[in-house]
């Protein structure tokens, strides 16, 4: 891995046109994903670099960096912790969908969701949360779905108090994937909110009555998933 990491990164220098750009950081990312927590090793050398690509004039490579950012926090919590406050200032530009083109605020959701999961108690989670649920659902880059909807049941499952005020919110967005075309492909995605949504639905009363007040083509992709009367 060490090898490949230093010779991905000479295509990221100032001589290299922009796809080069987008193709090492999308491999960095890649690398990380597949080392996981030894990707730590990396850490310091890797993030200055990947964090300058976040306002590149290319979309492709601010796309690519964000989402290497996202699995760097993921596998590097804590090295990344000193690093939140500049990372979700940077982030929040990519979440302009009057800059951005679809897949970069996607893959900015995505490493949003990883970093909310890795450390909770520092992401000023009042304020970037309800952002985040705001560009949902995914639009281009549908693989980012695992981790956002993981976000959610994960939530759900650990942290229920601090999304009291957005369930009726998550819920909608929790149909959207139970009847949407586009998580076909991505069936334990599905599988897990319809789970996550079970919960909901058997722990509040108000939440049911809520369900039962959407729309019947709602109400049907809950019934075919969810034990709902």
């Amino acid at each position: 891995y060490q090898r490949r990491v230093h010779g991905v990164l000479e295509y990221l220098g100032p001589k290299h046109p922009a796809s080069d750009h987008s193709m090492a950081l999308g491999t960095l990312a890649e690398v990380c994903q597949a080392m996981e927590d030894r990707s730590s090793l990396f850490y310091h050398k890797l993030f200055p670099i990947i964090f300058n690509f976040l306002t590149s004039e290319e979309a492709g490579a601010r796309s690519n960096a964000v989402f290497a950012i996202g699995v760097l926090c993921k596998h590097c919590g804590d090295l990344c912790a000193p690093n939140y406050p500049q990372l979700l200032e940077r982030i929040n530009l990519l979440l302009d969908e009057n800059n951005n083109p679809g897949n970069v605020v996607d893959n900015a959701c995505g490493a949003l969701a990883r970093m909310i999961q890795s450390k909770i108690d520092i992401c000023h989670f009042d304020q970037v949360f309800p952002v985040f649920l705001s560009k949902l659902p995914l639009r281009q880059d549908f693989q980012e779905n695992e981790s956002v909807y993981g976000l959610l049941c994960f939530l759900i499952s650990q942290h229920p108090a601090r999304i009291t005020t957005y369930l009726e919110r998550i819920i909608q967005l929790f149909i959207y994937v139970l009847k949407s075309s586009d998580l076909d492909n991505h069936q334990h995605v599905r599988d897990g909110c319809a789970s996550a949504l079970q919960r909901l639905l058997n722990s509040d009363e108000n939440l049911r009555r809520y369900a039962q007040s959407l729309p019947e083509e709602d109400i049907a992709a809950l019934k075919k998933y969810v034990f709902f009367v």
